[in-house]
């Protein structure tokens, strides 16, 4: 009997103990006391820790082109003539070109002035590409005019690898392709290199010239021997031949010009008082590159 108390004794003891250590200890469950504070402190912390699984949207939708510049990368917009006019400065780095406009470029040299000059092509077409005579910063006014080539960017640097000056060659809304130029003068100009497509209603058509292949290989023959050089030159050629034909009688003297020279063809660009321009196309009919004559292969005027 004795020994069956002490036991039940024991038993209630122990339970005792149980039922007081389980009072004691912290809950290990979600606390209800306020559920709405304990999950904003979980969307703060996860925020705060790049939370993969987290949308930020305001980092998504940021716009490329930050409020005090142009963007990190070049990749990050599309770029044109406007976005070249804007952001691209005269003073650049190489440094700072390459991060606004990447590293695919064409080391080429000035016809100008010999100086060293980056092109950029931006081809509309996959796999698309130009290549200039002799690496002189030639014009793909040919590419540009059917659309193969959406913009072409020249690059001349100073001394200290910073922009001279530059020009963009592109494709205008209205068919005709136009060169800008942002002189090392700080001065702004714009080109018309070939007329608006479809224009019939003010142009005239194309006018073919009659090309004698015997004459022109004993012209290059000469100049080939040091004679005559100015062949070389296609705004020369165009400028000897309007005064030597005699073909736009009626138009003042030109009060500006300007010369695309392309991989086939040249195309000189003359502006008139009377408010006409008259574009020329040459073409070297002998021998292509540097040594090769030029020789007017049509011409129009646009009024």
């Amino acid at each position: 009997m004795v020994h069956r108390l002490t036991i039940l004794t024991l038993l209630v003891v122990v339970a005792m103990l149980v039922t007081t250590a389980c009072s004691d200890s912290p809950a290990t469950g979600p606390s209800t006391e306020n559920p709405d504070e304990e999950q904003t402190e979980n969307q703060t912390a996860s925020v705060e820790r790049g939370d993969p699984d987290k949308d930020d949207d305001q980092t998504a939708n940021e716009p490329p082109v930050g409020e005090d510049g142009p963007p990190d990368r070049a990749d990050q917009v599309l770029i044109d003539a406007a976005f070249v006019k804007e952001y691209l400065k005269r003073g650049d780095t190489t440094e700072k070109v390459q991060q606004l406009l990447g590293h695919d470029y064409i080391k080429v040299q000035s016809a100008l002035d010999g100086r060293n000059m980056w092109r950029y092509d931006f081809p509309a077409y996959p796999g698309y590409h130009f290549e200039a005579v002799g690496n002189m910063d030639d014009v793909d006014v040919e590419g540009l005019r059917t659309g193969k080539m959406r913009m072409q960017l020249f690059i001349s640097w100073d001394e200290q690898d910073q922009v001279y000056d530059y020009s963009v060659f592109y494709r205008d809304e209205d068919g005709s392709v136009k060169g800008y130029y942002r002189l090392s003068t700080g001065e702004e100009k714009v080109d018309v290199l070939t007329p608006p497509a479809g224009n019939v209603a003010t142009s005239r058509e194309w006018i073919e010239v009659e090309l004698n292949e015997e004459s022109l290989e004993v012209l290059q023959e000469e100049v080939d021997q040091g004679h005559k050089p100015g062949n070389l030159d296609p705004e020369h050629v165009a400028y000897e031949f309007i005064n030597r034909e005699g073909v736009i009688e009626e138009l003042n003297r030109p009060l500006d010009s300007s010369v695309a020279k392309g991989d086939e063809e040249s195309v000189v660009t003359l502006t008139v008082e009377n408010g006409k321009t008259i574009f020329i196309k040459l073409i070297q009919p002998v021998k292509k590159g540097t040594g090769g004559i030029w020789a007017v292969k049509e011409y129009r005027i646009m009024h």
